[in-house]
């Protein structure tokens, strides 16, 4: 589903940099995006309770970002910025309080409002 492939996404691209590092292949660079909630038909129904701290991103801007994250060579990049302290919070406090702090924050109910586009 959604998380698993996302989540498959991370591991994939953080292995690749993994053994990029082990065997000195420089030539080749990974980047990685984690995107919040993006203003396209995905997620037209989605609300979020904090949406003036995570505004739904316009395509135009992420597409800035993803340009910018590859210029500078950067392994991951975060759009917007600001959820960088979610990553952080899931690190240091593990699962549980993680899916806590969501609570907190209103990242369950978008979820809840999520629908497929394609009616399935």
């Amino acid at each position: 589903d959604y998380c698993a492939s996302k989540h498959a996404v991370v591991g994939f691209s953080r292995g690749l940099q993994y053994e990029h590092d082990c065997c000195g292949i420089t030539n080749v660079k990974v980047t990685t995006i984690f995107p919040h909630l993006m203003n396209t038909g995905m997620f037209n129904n989605c609300t979020v309770k904090l949406n003036r701290m995570f505004p739904a991103i316009e395509p135009d801007h992420a597409a800035n970002q993803i340009i910018l994250a590859i210029e500078e060579e950067r392994e991951e990049m975060m759009i917007p910025k600001n959820v960088e302290k979610f990553f952080i919070f899931q690190y240091l406090y593990g699962s549980k309080m993680t899916r806590e702090h969501a609570k907190i924050y209103g990242n369950f109910e978008y979820m809840k409002t999520f629908q497929n586009i394609r009616g399935s």
